[in-house]
């Protein structure tokens, strides 16, 4: 009788088959391959994720990434609205644009109808680009709910945010 014992590419972890390192990173670097080809995009390495958990704590992060950027800022939401955050976006961006870096923004036509004004009006001037998702009264009433809901801020292409919070008081705390 013989005392080799053939190891598995696999050995059991807690009732589960845990694969050996070697076939997950060839499996894994395959995945990869696949959806480079699929997006057209080359993958990045060095990526973090940073869960950050109520408007208080998304708002600020949002903030100083903008206030800190040096070539490009650009965001794109569904809700726009009113009051001290809302200032405090647009106030920031303007800041931005007039210190030559490039600002874009893009409102959902009917989600950020409740913007001020005057915000719009600082933000022109300052030189942000400001773009409109379908404002609802150019459109037919069969299209009404074709809506941008995305929510998303880039900055110098390397810092993004996205999530599931509009930029208003509602979101704060």
């Amino acid at each position: 009788m013989s005392d080799v014992i053939e190891t598995p590419a696999y050995t059991p972890l807690d009732g589960r088959a845990e694969l050996d390192p070697r076939v997950c990173e060839e499996r894994s670097l395959r995945l990869r391959r696949r959806l480079e080809r699929l997006i057209g995009i080359a993958a990045t390495e060095g990526n973090s994720l940073l869960p950050l958990r109520n408007g208080d704590q998304i708002f600020g992060a949002m903030l100083k990434a903008i206030r800190e950027a040096e070539h490009t800022v650009d965001m794109m939401t569904f809700v726009y609205w009113r009051g001290d955050i809302a200032n405090d976006f647009a106030e920031a961006l303007a800041e931005r644009a007039r210190a030559g870096v490039r600002v874009r923004l893009l409102l959902d036509g009917f989600g950020s109808r409740l913007i001020e004004k005057g915000q719009l009006d600082m933000m022109d001037e300052a030189g942000v680009t400001v773009a409109w998702f379908r404002k609802p009264l150019y459109l037919s009433p069969l299209k009404q709910n074709h809506r941008c809901h995305r929510k998303v801020l880039i900055t110098d292409e390397s810092i993004a945010f996205t999530g599931g919070v509009g930029i208003a008081e509602e979101w704060c705390g």
